[in-house]
């Protein structure tokens, strides 16, 4: 039995673009940055719901995906390789005052599932900011990770759940 808990999926984040952050030493660099910018940037929009793709191109950008899940599911696969790529190379340069500035620089800010959304909060979730590229990965995989939890629910027969 899968207890329905969809509150994890409710996360929102704000933007983030790498190449605004990070010097890069060479146009390879700078590519790879804007890659990543932009797989962040389409994440981005699918969390905080303010895409402007329609079902029919988002499904053909997916590759015929027709569940939202599976959809967001992708995307999050094309998005943490990259990122968990740039965390091996900052890691390699070490912990230098030039890298932390330019981390501090991205402004990662995540709301927290946990947070009570109430009638009360006009002014939207309460966002946390840490300076740290493994606050994104963390918060990047909780997500990976319930919406994986969301679509076992949609795979599962109504009894087994």
């Amino acid at each position: 039995m899968m207890l329905q808990f969809p509150d994890p999926v409710k996360l929102k984040t704000r933007k983030l673009v790498f190449e605004e952050a990070y010097a890069a030493r060479d146009s390879a660099t700078l590519e790879q940055l804007k890659e990543l910018s932009s797989k962040r940037r389409v994440i981005e929009e699918f969390i905080n719901e303010s895409s402007s793709i329609t079902e029919a191109i988002a499904r053909e950008m997916s590759g015929g995906l027709t569940s939202q899940v599976q959809q967001d599911l992708q995307r999050l696969e094309g998005y943490l390789p990259l990122l968990e790529n740039l965390i091996f190379h900052i890691d390699l340069i070490g912990s230098n005052g030039q890298m932390v500035r330019w981390t501090s620089d991205l402004k990662i800010r995540w709301s927290s599932a946990l947070s009570s959304s109430s009638f009360f909060n006009l002014l939207g979730p309460k966002f946390f900011q840490i300076d740290n590229l493994r606050f994104e990965l963390g918060m990047t995989l909780f997500l990976y990770g319930a919406i994986l939890r969301e679509r076992a629910s949609e795979v599962l027969p109504t009894g087994v759940q």
